[in-house]
């Protein structure tokens, strides 16, 4: 079975895509029904959609209306890797509602295109260190079925990502001339 982990939908109709106004050849609605037409073709049974950086006020609409693309008839959409702002307040609470959800794989927060300040911030490092529980270093993650591992993972991920960015001297990049033949 071939399933596709990384799926972006495009709804204007529904969610807003703040981020769409600079670039106009993806400024255009992205339906599943097109996506499921041409993945079948290519044989892709199964679709994770990953989240497309909606505007804040809609990413918990954004898995809502994917959800119920998931319940269409024919729909290839099995889960979703949904947005999450772990420099918010909030974030501790919006987890514990997401996790509840099964459809939820996992979580994605969009750094390349944001400040550094904003994954070195206090309130991220700590809302993702929070996730822990101190005593064993355990993944703090309430129950709700087996398999949980997926979403300990995700944490853990975006951990590993802010401390690396915290400790690792940034990449340089340096031209190189064209290949040699």
């Amino acid at each position: 079975m071939i399933i596709d982990t990384h799926l972006h939908l495009i709804d204007l109709s529904a969610l807003r895509y703040p981020w769409l106004g600079g670039a106009p050849a993806l400024n255009r609605d992205f339906p599943h029904e097109e996506y499921a037409t041409q993945a079948r073709r290519a044989g892709i049974e199964a679709a994770l959609h990953m989240e497309v950086d909606v505007d804040q006020a809609d990413i918990e609409a954004e898995t809502s209306h994917v959800k119920a693309l998931s319940r269409q008839a024919g729909s290839l959409l099995r889960g979703a890797i949904a947005a999450c702002r772990p420099e918010e307040g909030g974030f501790a609470a919006y987890l514990e509602r997401q996790h509840a959800d099964p459809f939820i794989k996992g979580f994605r927060r969009v750094l390349h295109v944001m400040p550094d300040e904003l994954s070195d911030s206090a309130l991220f490092r700590d809302n993702i260190k929070g996730r822990r529980l101190a005593a064993n270093g355990e993944w703090k993650v309430p129950p709700r079925r087996r398999g949980t591992e997926p979403f300990a993972a995700q944490l853990f991920l975006l951990e590993q990502a802010a401390r690396a960015a915290a400790t690792e001297p940034r990449p340089t990049f340096e031209p190189r001339g064209a290949p040699e033949e």
